[in-house]
C-alpha cells in the first residue's frame, strides 16, 4: 500500500487514541472517498491507486473506526449508517454488532438493538458487554427478569465490572430493595464513583420504609450537589414520613425553586399541606401536579382522598376514574372508587369496584408486589369496602346482598366485629 495511505491511516490512529474523534473522522472520510473513487490523492507529482484487495480491507477498517469516532461524538445516526456499511464487509464482527446496538439504544430503536445484541451475543456468548448492553434495552422495555437474568451473567463473567452492579441495583430498587443496597456497595468497593449513588441508596432505603436512613442518604447527596433538585423533594417526602412538616415542607419549596416543572415535586407538596391541614393548599399543588404530568396516577389519587374528605363525591369520583384509567390494578382506588359511588347511591357500580379491588389485592398479594405499609393499608382496606357495601345494601332492604357483602368482609378479616354485629 502507498506510503501516503499509510500515513493517513496511522495519522487516524493516532487522533483515535488521543480522543481527537472530529479530527479523526476527518481523515476517516477523506480515505472513504479516495477508496470509493470520489478523490483522488498524489505523492510526489504522481496519481495514487490501490488494488481491490486494499480497498475492501481499507474500507472496512475505514468505516469501521469513523463508526467509533462518530459514536464517541454523539453522531449516532451518522455512527449507524457506517457501522452498517462495515458489517457488510466483515458480518461476524462482534464489536461492530455491539456498536451497532448501541447505536440503535441511542436512538431509542430498542427492538433494533435488542436484535443486535442477540447477533453479538450468538457470535461470542462469552462478551460481557453484550450481555450488559441488552440488559439495558430489557429494562427501558419493563422485561425486568430478562434483565436481571444478563445482568448476573454479566457479572459471572466480569466480576470486577462495577457498572453492573449499579445498574441491577437501579433496577432492584423497587422490587428488591435490600439486594439494591448490597450491589450500591459492591459497586463503590470496585472503585465506582459517582454522587448520585446517594440518591439512589436514599430511594432503597425510602422503599425500606426505613425513613431516617433515606434522610440521611438524600442530605449526603445534596451535600454533593445542592442543584440537584429531586434530592430536595425526596428528602421532604421522608421527613413528611416522620413528622418533620416544616423541615419537609422547606426541602419541597427548595425543589420546586430549583425546578418548577417536577410533578412529582408538587405532589409531595401536596401532601405535605394536607398533613398541615392546609387543604385548599394541598388541592392547589394535586391541580398544578397533575398540570404537569397528566400521566401520573398518584396525584389523581390524593386529589380524590381529598375531596372525598370534604364529601364532594362528584368531583372524588372524576378523580378516582382517571386514576384507574392510568393504572388498572390500583386495588386501593377500586375500593376507595367504590365508597364514593356508595354515598353516590351507585351501588351496583360499587359493587364491581370492590370485586375487581379483591381481584387486584389478591393477585398482587400472591406476588409479594406491596410494600409494608400498602399491605397493611390494604388489609383494612379491602373488608372495610365490603361492610361498608353490606351496611348500604342492607338500608335499601337488599339483605341477602347484604350478608354476601359481609360474608366477603369476614373473608378478608376474620376478627372484625362490626360485622358479627
Amino acid at each position: 500500500m502507498d506510503n501516503l495511505i499509510t500515513e493517513l491511516s496511522d495519522l487516524a490512529k493516532e487522533y483515535f487514541e488521543n480522543s481527537e474523534f472530529e479530527k479523526c473522522d476527518e481523515v476517516l472520510s477523506e480515505l472513504i472517498a479516495f477508496c470509493k473513487g470520489e478523490v483522488t490523492l498524489a505523492q510526489d507529482g504522481k496519481v495514487i491507486f490501490i488494488d481491490d484487495e486494499d480497498k475492501e480491507r481499507l474500507l472496512l477498517e475505514a468505516y469501521h473506526n469513523r463508526a467509533f469516532c462518530r459514536f464517541n461524538c454523539l453522531k449516532f445516526q451518522e455512527a449507524l449508517e457506517d457501522a452498517t456499511i462495515a458489517i457488510e464487509f466483515d458480518s461476524s464482527n462482534v464489536f461492530l454488532f455491539n456498536l451497532l446496538g448501541l447505536c440503535n439504544f441511542k436512538l431509542d430503536l430498542l427492538q433494533e438493538a435488542l436484535l443486535a445484541f442477540n447477533k453479538t451475543i450468538a457470535l461470542d456468548n462469552a462478551y460481557y458487554l453484550a450481555y450488559f448492553n441488552r440488559a439495558r434495552v430489557y429494562i427501558l422495555l419493563d422485561e425486568h427478569a430478562k434483565a436481571l437474568k444478563d445482568l448476573q451473567i454479566c457479572i459471572d463473567l466480569a466480576p470486577e465490572y462495577y457498572i453492573a452492579y449499579y445498574t441491577r441495583a437501579i433496577a432492584l430498587l423497587s422490587v428488591d430493595p435490600k439486594q439494591a443496597l448490597i450491589d450500591f456497595k459492591k459497586s463503590q468497593d470496585l472503585g465506582f464513583e459517582s454522587s448520585q449513588i446517594f440518591y439512589y441508596q436514599g430511594v432503597a432505603y425510602e422503599n425500606l420504609e426505613d425513613y431516617q436512613k433515606a434522610i440521611e442518604f438524600f442530605t449526603k447527596m445534596i451535600e454533593q450537589d445542592e442543584s440537584f433538585a429531586d434530592a430536595y423533594y425526596k428528602r421532604a417526602n421522608n421527613k413528611r414520613k416522620v413528622d418533620d412538616l416544616e423541615g419537609a415542607l422547606q426541602d419541597c419549596l427548595k425543589s420546586i425553586e430549583l425546578d418548577n416543572e417536577n410533578a412529582m415535586a408538587y405532589l409531595i407538596l401536596g401532601y405535605i399541606y394536607k398533613d398541615l391541614e392546609k387543604i385548599e393548599l394541598s388541592i392547589d399543588a394535586f391541580k398544578k401536579s397533575i398540570e404537569l404530568d397528566e400521566n401520573l396516577q398518584y396525584p389523581c389519587f390524593a386529589l380524590a382522598r381529598v375531596l372525598y374528605d370534604l364529601e364532594d363525591y362528584e368531583q372524588a369520583l372524576k378523580y378516582y376514574d382517571k386514576t384507574i384509567e392510568l393504572y388498572e390494578e390500583y386495588a386501593q382506588a377500586y375500593i376507595n372508587r367504590g365508597n364514593t359511588k356508595i354515598n353516590l347511591k351507585m351501588i351496583e357500580e360499587a359493587i364491581e369496584d370492590f370485586h375487581l379491588a379483591a381481584k387486584y389485592y389478591q393477585e398482587r398479594a400472591r406476588k409479594h408486589d406491596f410494600t409494608p405499609s400498602e399491605l397493611a393499608e390494604l388489609e383494612h382496606a379491602v373488608p372495610y369496602g365490603f361492610y361498608h357495601l353490606g351496611n348500604s345494601l342492607y338500608e335499601i332492604d337488599k339483605y341477602d346482598e347484604a350478608l354476601i357483602s359481609y360474608e366477603k368482609a369476614l373473608k378478608y378479616q376474620r376478627e372484625y366485629p362490626d360485622v358479627f354485629f
